[in-house]
């Protein structure tokens, strides 16, 4: 009797630690917010200037009852590194923060140009900040006027930056992959470099202050994504347009689906074909102590509009189309490259890592020296654009007159 009493108060004690014990790092909801973007940009002294986006709850949900105001605070702190400023944000804020549901962090293209890994490597470090977050480069403005631009219908200026950069991708390839799992694999991985998502802002920010953006139907300043930052390891060296970054996105291997508006032969006018497939086969060898590069490309779509009286209802006319479309997406495939070898000389496609994967024996003696002869590379590429329909109508209305 007297070991069933023991077993039983050992087995009670058990159970009252296992259920009255709590987490070591408990925080009270009422007494935390949400921390969603971060802007990085150039400080005075040579300091780093930090802007903390603060969710504002009852700003964001005026819906339903809890009040009104923006949908975010924003708050600036300058200190000698990354780190230091962010353990140092209670000076302005009465909450502690909550770093787990970060969206965006906005980095100044002048921080950029003098190199991410300091700043990047808080980043990895930290338990909180998810892979997923977007890393993304301000071009030709501050990266703090990111955070001011507002929307009507209470979206903060992180979720629409997010939700507008990777709807952007999906739907017309023109912003590459850039988000921080991705920014670590481009500088681990052997033979390509890295390229983010940059992104500018149009208008008056400005106008935010005195709500004068919520009360036209005509935004007063406004986020516009510019297309891909270029890096040399991890400082930044230049840009690509949207169109650029959409053939390299092709090349990848990851675009998802585009518009192309091409010009008819014999300057007839334009037609528009929605591609809804595409895929790239890359080929690298060495020859002659320089690489050789060949791309296949191939992709399907459907007609969209056209401009010209081609004879779409008969296969002569799409086989004009085809032609035309194909030969258009390899000028601008072979265009592309050429600038960056020329302007840049960096593989930001990632034809040394193909080499690297497939021919590791003859990328190895060159892997220091890639970038130097990827700039001097020959490519070839042939393309092959499939039209599979027209939508609903194969004639044009003029032709049904």
């Amino acid at each position: 009797m007297k070991g069933v009493r023991w077993l039983w108060t050992g087995l009670t004690l058990a159970a009252a630690c296992a259920l009255l014990s709590g987490c070591w790092d408990l925080t009270e909801v009422n007494r935390s917010a949400l921390l969603t973007g971060v802007a990085v940009e150039p400080g005075k002294n040579g300091r780093h200037r930090v802007t903390f986006e603060v969710l504002n709850a009852a700003g964001a949900m005026p819906s339903q009852g809890q009040g009104s105001g923006v949908p975010t605070v924003l708050y600036t702190v300058e200190g000698n590194s990354i780190a230091d400023t962010a353990s140092r944000l209670n000076e302005n804020v009465e909450r502690l923060m909550m770093p787990s549901h970060v969206r965006v962090i906005v980095i100044d293209e002048r921080t950029a140009r003098k190199g991410l890994n300091a700043f990047i490597d808080l980043v990895q470090r930290s338990r909180y900040v998810r892979e997923d977050v977007l890393l993304l480069i301000a071009k030709d403005v501050p990266a703090s006027d990111m955070l001011q631009v507002l929307s009507p219908g209470g979206i903060y200026a992180s979720w629409k930056i997010q939700s507008q950069v990777e709807n952007f991708r999906k739907e017309w390839g023109g912003v590459p992959l850039s988000r921080l799992f991705d920014y670590t694999q481009a500088i681990l991985v052997e033979g390509r470099d890295l390229t983010l998502g940059a992104i500018t802002v149009i208008g008056n920010v400005k106008a935010n202050d005195k709500g004068r953006s919520f009360q036209s139907a005509i935004p007063q300043s406004n986020v516009k994504i510019a297309g891909a930052a270029v890096f040399r390891d991890d400082r930044l060296i230049g840009y690509l347009s949207i169109y650029e970054t959409r053939i390299l996105n092709l090349i990848r291997g990851e675009l998802e689906q585009t518009g192309v508006a091409f010009p008819l032969p014999n300057h007839e006018g334009h037609a528009s074909v929605r591609v809804n497939r595409a895929h790239t086969h890359v080929r690298v060898a060495m020859k002659n102590g320089l690489p050789y590069i060949r791309l296949r490309i191939e992709g399907e779509g459907q007609l969209n509009s056209l401009d010209a009286d081609l004879p779409v209802h008969k296969v002569e006319g799409f086989q004009a189309l085809e032609q035309a479309l194909s030969e258009y997406m390899r000028e601008q495939t072979l265009q592309m490259i050429g600038r960056v070898q020329r302007q840049y000389g960096v593989d930001v496609f990632g034809f040394g890592e193909h080499l690297y994967r497939h021919r590791y024996r003859e990328f190895q003696p060159i892997r220091k020296e890639w970038n130097a002869l990827f700039a001097k590379a020959k490519v070839e590429a042939s393309v092959k654009f499939v039209i599979t329909g027209s939508e609903l109508k194969n004639r044009s209305i003029r032709k049904q007159q």
